[in-house]
């Protein structure tokens, strides 16, 4: 899989982007980051279906491995190198096989971080007006 070669200011304007589309799993994308941000370390793909059972975000650890799955299919798609670019994972690098030790590159952890504060911020706000 072909990782992005973008500058950071590059990097945060794709991520702003990506987070800014409509769609059900950006939510889920979002929370995943969080996750991720949570320790400067590796998930295993069980610790992250328990966190989002644990934060809400599935019901249980069925549906949370389907929510994985169509994060990991966005993680892989060709549209997003800069997705790769942030995000570290073993295995998965064809569609359909199953991603493990997943996190984010360190020397991102501080940019996915203020970009998630930007959406968030972002997000409040239009909430607030509706």
């Amino acid at each position: 899989l072909k990782k992005g070669d973008f500058t950071p200011a590059e990097l945060e304007e794709k991520l702003l982007s990506t987070l800014g589309r409509k769609s059900k799993l950006t939510p889920r994308f979002a929370e995943l980051l969080r996750v991720l941000l949570s320790a400067d370390r590796s998930f295993e793909r069980e610790e992250l279906k328990k966190a989002l059972v644990d934060r809400g975000i599935a019901e249980d650890a069925g549906q949370a491995g389907h929510f994985l799955s169509n994060l990991s299919q966005f993680l892989t798609k060709k549209s997003n190198p800069h997705l790769r670019q942030l995000i570290t994972f073993e295995g998965g690098s064809r569609p359909g096989e199953v991603k493990d030790q997943i996190r984010i590159v360190p020397e991102c952890r501080a940019l996915v971080d203020r970009v998630l504060k930007i959406w968030q911020e972002r997000t409040s706000g239009l909430q607030d007006t509706a």
